[in-house]
């Protein structure tokens, strides 16, 4: 019954803002988790801002940390020109920073989709503000999963510095898996 707001202050430093478990992971990646987010990109990341939402391992992150230290992870990925990635870090393949051929509108809700319920195989899905014509945006390979791998929602809003104030409205979050 709310909107959670993650957003970056004008402040020229290194800034996180972030919502996930903490430690509380408790999703195996070999469990075939299916994660859905809605969510609104009130202001496109800057230069050097990015924003990821989808799921991964914990880690601390600090000023010396980029996003891609998580050793787990399966998400969509935004950098300063707003196209929309599609990442998986399997621990042993990194396939970061692969297009999906489409561009994020400013203040528009999309539904985001990473279905990783065929072994091997994980689609990164996208439909409109209204939930209408889901479609697959991207596939990728994720196959080296261990059962040690556990995942929990990862949403994050990053910047290295600089003045930007990116902004991304989540307003639903699932992610489930087999048992």
């Amino acid at each position: 019954n709310g909107i959670l707001e993650l957003t970056l202050a004008s402040t020229d430093e290194y800034e996180l803002v972030l919502y996930d478990l903490g430690t509380f992971q408790n999703v195996p990646l070999t469990q075939h988790p299916f994660f859905q987010a809605r969510i609104n990109v009130k202001v496109l990341p800057g230069a050097n801002e990015r924003m990821v939402i989808g799921m991964a391992s914990q880690i601390t992150l600090s000023a010396n940390n980029s996003l891609d230290a998580l050793v787990s992870n399966a998400w969509f990925r935004m950098e300063g020109d707003g196209v929309l990635l599609a990442e998986v870090d399997d621990g042993t393949t990194d396939s970061d920073d692969q297009s999906t051929g489409f561009t994020m509108v400013a203040d528009t809700y999309y539904w985001l989709t990473i279905d990783a319920r065929n072994a091997g195989r994980i689609s990164f899905q996208l439909a409109d503000a209204n939930g209408a014509r889901n479609r697959e945006v991207k596939s990728l390979a994720g196959s080296a999963f261990a059962v040690t791998d556990l995942v929990s929602p990862f949403i994050a809003v990053q910047k290295a510095s600089g003045v930007g104030v990116s902004s991304l409205y989540v307003d639903f979050v699932r992610l489930s898996s087999n048992r």
